[in-house]
């Protein structure tokens, strides 16, 4: 179950970066969130 939370934890983060850098519009592009 560890797997599938980390997993999990990494797909949410894609996504959470994905919005941020579609209400930035590009602009503004933040690499090194972690």
């Amino acid at each position: 179950m560890t797997q599938i939370y980390l997993s999990k934890n990494e797909i949410s983060a894609s996504q959470m970066m994905k919005a941020v850098n579609n209400q930035f519009g590009g602009n503004l592009r933040p690499r090194r969130m972690y």
